[in-house]
C-alpha cells in the first residue's frame, strides 16, 4: 500500500535528524558532561522537528536518547496530516578524538528507533500503523580557532538504516514492509567558547538519500560536569627556588621557561596579581591554531615568583617552553 511506502519516508527522515543532531562530541578531551539541542530539517515533502540530548563519559562515550517527529506535505497522495512520532535511544564511541598529535576526531553512533503514525486516514479506517528502525552513522570533523572563543568545525558523515512498518486493522490482521537505506551529510559548525568551559554552537547541515535532500539547523549547549575534578592538582606544592624572569608585555598569556617535575615556575608582574587557586589553561598553538593540553592552578607565591601545578589531558604529552599559560 502506498501508505506504508510513504511511513517509511518519514522514518527515515526522522531516524536521519536523529542521527545528525549531536553527532558531533565537542567536549575537551577527557570531560564528562551533558549536551543538550534541537534541530529542524526540511525537504520538498517533509519537515521534521526533533530535540536530542547524550551524557558524555569522559569524551569517550556517549549514552543518548533522542525525541523526533516528521509530518508529509504530499497532498495528491494524503489530503490528511500525516506524521510520525519517534524516540531514539543512542549509544556513541570517540574513535578519534582531536588533540596536538590527533588532527580530527571520528565518532561513531548505533540508535533504535520506535515510531507511531497519526493520521486521520488511519483513524477513519481503523487502522494502527508502528515503526521500528535500526542504524548507526559516523562522523568525521576537526575543531579550527578561529578566534580566541569561536570554533569553525567542518564536518561529513554517512548513516545506514533498516526499517520495519506494519500496519494493522482492527481485526489484526497485519502487513509489514522492511526496508534499507544510507544518508550523506555534509556541514559545517560555529562554536562559541562559555565560561566554565560550556559551550554553544550552531550547526547547519545538508543532508542526501534517496527519498530526497534536506536542509536542516542544530543548535545545542555543551555543559561539562568534571571541570574542577579534571584540573585538580596531583601531588603537594614544592618549595619555590631559582625561576627564570621572562617577557612581562603578556601578563596574562605567559609563555613557560622553566619547568620543574609537575611544576612551572613563572614570574607575575604587579599587573597580574595572581592568587593562590587561580586557574590556567595550558596552551600549545599549531599551525597556527589552539589547543587546551592541559590545566594549571597557582599553588604557591613569593612575592612576584608563581609556582602553577600542572595536569596534562594526555600522558603522551611533554610539556615544551614554546606553551603557554591563559589565565582563565
Amino acid at each position: 500500500m502506498k501508505i506504508i511506502s510513504i511511513s517509511i519516508v518519514l522514518i527515515f527522515f526522522s531516524f536521519f535528524g536523529v542521527s545528525y543532531s549531536g553527532s558531533k562530541n565537542l567536549f575537551d578531551k577527557g570531560h564528562s558532561g551533558f549536551d543538550i539541542s534541537g534541530y529542524l530539517s526540511s525537504s520538498n515533502d517533509v519537515n521534521t522537528i526533533g530535540i536530542t540530548t547524550f551524557f558524555s563519559i569522559n569524551s569517550i562515550f556517549d549514552l543518548g536518547i533522542g525525541f523526533g517527529r516528521s509530518t508529509l506535505d504530499q497532498p495528491d497522495i494524503i489530503s490528511e496530516d500525516f506524521s510520525a512520532t519517534g524516540i531514539a535511544p543512542f549509544i556513541g564511541i570517540q574513535l578519534l578524538k582531536q588533540s596536538d598529535v590527533v588532527p580530527i576526531s571520528f565518532t561513531v553512533r548505533v540508535a533504535y528507533e520506535r515510531d507511531n503514525f497519526q493520521s486521520d486516514y488511519l483513524n477513519m479506517n481503523d487502522w494502527e500503523m508502528f515503526g521500528s528502525s535500526l542504524g548507526g552513522s559516523g562522523s568525521l570533523y576537526g575543531v579550527m580557532k578561529i578566534s580566541k572563543n569561536v570554533g569553525f568545525i567542518p564536518s561529513f558523515g554517512i548513516s545506514y538504516i533498516s526499517s520495519t512498518v506494519k500496519l494493522k486493522n482492527k481485526y489484526n490482521i497485519s502487513t509489514e514492509v522492511e526496508k534499507t537505506g544510507t544518508a550523506y551529510s555534509a556541514g559545517f559548525t560555529f562554536n562559541f567558547y562559555l565560561p566554565n568551559n560550556n559551550f554553544f554552537y550552531i550547526d547547519p547541515i545538508l543532508s542526501f538519500n534517496e527519498n530526497g535532500n534536506a536542509f536542516g539547523i542544530n543548535v545545542g549547549l555543551g555543559l561539562p560536569t568534571n571541570v574542577n575534578n579534571h584540573k585538580k592538582a596531583t601531588s603537594a606544592p614544592v618549595n619555590i627556588d631559582i625561576l627564570e624572569l621572562f617577557d612581562e608585555t603578556e601578563p596574562v598569556y605567559l609563555a613557560i621557561k622553566s619547568v620543574k617535575n609537575q611544576y612551572i615556575l613563572i614570574y607575575a608582574t604587579d599587573q597580574t596579581n595572581f592568587s593562590i587557586g587561580d586557574r590556567f589553561s595550558i596552551i600549545r598553538i599549531i599551525n597556527n591554531q589552539t589547543f587546551e593540553i592541559g590545566t594549571a592552578k597557582v599553588v604557591q607565591k613569593r612575592g612576584n615568583k608563581v609556582a602553577l601545578q600542572y595536569k596534562l589531558h594526555d600522558p603522551r604529552y611533554i610539556l615544551s617552553k614554546n606553551d603557554f599559560v591563559e589565565f582563565r
